[in-house]
């Protein structure tokens, strides 16, 4: 009877694990499609290769949502990926969406940004009506590469090549013809007989004469040289001498400017003088006072 009742609570807690556990995998497993989020659409005018359905959607690396449905637009040419957003999370018409590689697995996501001001838009001109709003492409990494190569080719393939070397061809049968017009063995013998006579008339003795006059044109040289070092020693000395006797005559012209204004001073006390005494113009120096002396026994004058 205990062996029975153990089996049936064993068995029970069993299968109420197992209910549990299937309870669990289908509430998560359905809880998406009770979520009501927005849903929006993009368009793509490039392989979609790694991106599926479920893929996530991010917004500078953050999840917002996932791809909830994925094929062909209805002009049979662009790639729709209809995207659900979670609620709450209302994305702005200034948004672009653009397909990043999730690792080295190829395995894809979409990841959304703001649109760049000045860059050039490259999302796909839609001809059909839609039932979602619709946001802005742009091609991924790899096709931009791709397609900056293929803009590089046309660049090149725009250069003539073929009149670029043409014109350099003939550049060179012209450098070619002037190098064959010119009488370089006519020119090579002129020179040789032009060594051969300076050769002739240079002999040893006249190299010597040419070499002593050049050895006394350089003692020349030096003279000159020596000559204008002793011309502006005396000219510093000159200088100097200079420059000591507009001092001392400084000190001179300081002396006499003392002695004038003592003779200045002196003028203007006569002149005081003669306004206060004018007859001493006359008859120079006036007589000295007579003094009165009073005395305990009378007047006297002495």
């Amino acid at each position: 009877m205990i062996n029975q009742k153990t089996k049936f609570l064993v068995g029970l807690f069993i299968a109420g694990g197992i209910c549990i556990a299937i309870v669990a995998i289908i509430w998560l497993g359905m809880s998406r499609f009770f979520h009501k989020g927005e849903f929006y659409a993009v368009y793509f005018n490039e392989s979609v290769q790694g991106l599926k359905v479920d893929s996530p959607v991010k917004y500078r690396g953050v999840d917002i949502g996932y791809v909830k449905q994925l094929g062909l637009a209805s002009d049979a040419r662009l790639i729709e990926a209809v995207l659900e957003i979670m609620s709450g999370i209302r994305l702005e018409t200034d948004m672009v969406a653009q397909l990043k590689a999730a690792g080295i697995t190829g395995s894809m996501f979409i990841e959304l940004d703001r649109i760049t001001e000045g860059v050039e838009n490259y999302s796909p001109k839609l001809t059909f009506p839609t039932e979602y709003p619709v946001l802005a492409s742009r091609p991924s990494d790899m096709s931009e590469f791709f397609h900056g190569i293929d803009d590089i080719i046309q660049k090149l393939n725009t250069i003539d090549i073929a009149g670029i070397s043409g014109s350099f061809k003939k550049s060179l049968g012209q450098v070619d013809k002037a190098f064959l017009d010119l009488d370089l063995k006519g020119i090579s013998a002129d020179i040789k007989e032009s060594l051969k006579s300076l050769n002739k008339n240079l002999t040893p003795a006249r190299w010597e004469k040419i070499l002593v006059k050049i050895e006394d044109t350089f003692n020349s040289l030096d003279g000159v040289i020596h000559n204008t070092n002793l011309l502006l020693e005396s000219a510093t000395g000159l200088a100097d001498n200079t420059g000591m006797g507009i001092t001392n005559l400084n000190q001179y012209l300081n002396v006499i400017g003392q002695r004038l204004e003592i003779t200045s001073n002196n003028l203007n006390n006569l002149l005081e003088q003669i306004n206060d005494q004018p007859s001493r113009l006359l008859f120079g120096d006036a007589p000295p006072r007579r003094v009165l002396n009073v005395t305990n026994r009378g007047n006297e004058i002495e």
